[in-house]
């Protein structure tokens, strides 16, 4: 049990799993690259370091648990409405996706500080029903930009142009966002530019073409990751580390918390080690956990720094909130409390169960501390089971040592 945030440290786990623990208005960036609902499986190449890492980007009913569908009904915004009626339209239905989604972004904008900042990085496959989403969420005053990253790599395309941009939707939590336009400045070009009124004059000065332009919001110069890149992987999806900085330097300072709750192959960890932030880093794959470490290990190398701590968390850790007040209500209140936000279900196999057949499963040493933000319901069967599954709540590892019943 972990019992603040610290520095460099790299979660192997369900998102939800870890940021359940992290206190509220403590991370100053999230950068998130989620699977887009292209109803497909990604695989990385088999002669790179990725080699057996992959992810599904397909979303069912089961992907999304009974606890979690209540906590979007109860949202004082109706977004389980919204996500309805999206379903009527989307093909594949993005119904379970976004759901998927919706509980994520409510927990990542609890988070957030709020002078920070969330990237979503998307494609036009769902960034229009996401942006609804972060609108209801986020709210729509807080948009900041609706980013284009541009990039010109060989297509077969037949009956339509080549699909060849990304979309980054930025939100913040308040109107003070930390957002620092020197640091992302870019060279003039040579050559006339419009004075305001429709006409052109000379080049720019000499103190414009030194200062440079800020960056707009379609970016070209972010080249992919190209197979013979030195910074490639092999990982699928992987992006550029130039994407990344830019995307740091923009909206954080030297010792900010940036957190990567999709991290894959860590770009955004190295990013932030090598800008001097605070960094954490999360992927439900073990095969991205171990290709992270192996990356992150590389970067340690390269910068001449092999023996900066990497904190490496497997299924059987987890931050534990500080900011919270003990539950000081009788224990079969609190029992059924959680049993109807759970809809009645294990919080682990999500299965239909009477009251009188689940434990109250509470991770914390002293069992008369009880936080309800962290206990659970979960069945003898899940209580019994050495080996969980990577959606498994980290309340069941020990359960002789942690599990009361009412």
């Amino acid at each position: 049990m972990q019992a603040a945030l610290s520095n460099r440290s790299l979660f192997c786990c369900d998102n939800m799993q870890a940021l359940r623990g992290f206190n509220s208005d403590s991370v100053d960036l999230i950068y998130l690259d989620p699977p887009f609902n292209k109803n497909k499986v990604f695989r990385s190449s088999v002669s790179s370091p990725a080699h057996g890492a992959s992810f599904r980007d397909i979303f069912r009913q089961e992907d999304v648990k009974q606890s979690e569908r209540k906590q979007l009904e109860k949202h004082p915004k109706p977004l389980a409405a919204l996500i309805e009626s999206i379903s009527q339209i989307g093909h594949p239905s993005p119904k379970y996706y976004l759901m998927y989604m919706a509980i994520r972004l409510l927990a990542l904008h609890r988070i957030l500080k709020q002078t920070g900042s969330l990237y979503l990085h998307c494609d036009p496959t769902m960034s229009h029903y996401l942006k609804l989403l972060l609108d209801g969420i986020f709210g729509a005053k807080n948009f900041r930009n609706e980013i284009i990253w541009c990039y010109d790599t060989p297509s077969n395309a037949r009956g339509h142009f080549p699909r060849k941009h990304d979309t980054i939707l930025v939100y913040g939590k308040s109107k003070g966002v930390c957002f620092d336009a020197d640091a992302v400045r870019v060279p003039y070009k040579r050559g006339r530019k419009l004075d305001g009124k429709g006409w052109t004059r000379p080049v720019y000065s000499a103190a414009e073409v030194a200062k440079g332009k800020v960056v707009p919001d379609w970016w070209k110069d972010c080249t992919p990751v190209q197979r013979l890149a030195r910074e490639r992987m092999g990982y699928p999806t992987q992006k550029p580390l130039k994407l990344l900085e830019r995307i740091i330097q923009a909206s954080t300072k030297k010792g900010d918390w940036v957190l990567d709750p999709f991290c894959g192959c860590a770009t955004t960890c190295v990013a932030a080690e090598r800008l001097g932030r605070r960094w954490i880093g999360i992927d439900v794959s073990f095969h991205a956990y171990v290709l992270a470490q192996y990356r992150l290990q590389k970067e340690a190398e390269r910068s001449g720094n092999p023996s900066a701590p990497l904190l490496r968390i497997g299924q059987d850790a987890y931050v534990q909130r500080s900011d919270l007040q003990a539950d000081k209500r009788p224990l079969a209140d609190i029992k059924q409390n959680v049993y109807d936000d759970q809809s009645g279900c294990c919080a682990h196999c999500d299965t239909k169960t009477p009251s009188t057949q689940l434990k109250l499963v509470c991770p914390l040493p002293d069992p008369t501390e009880i936080y309800y933000e962290h206990v659970q319901l979960l069945c003898d069967k899940c209580l019994q089971k050495s080996e969980m599954k990577a959606m498994t709540s980290e309340f069941v590892k020990k359960p002789v040592e942690t599990t009361r019943d009412v």
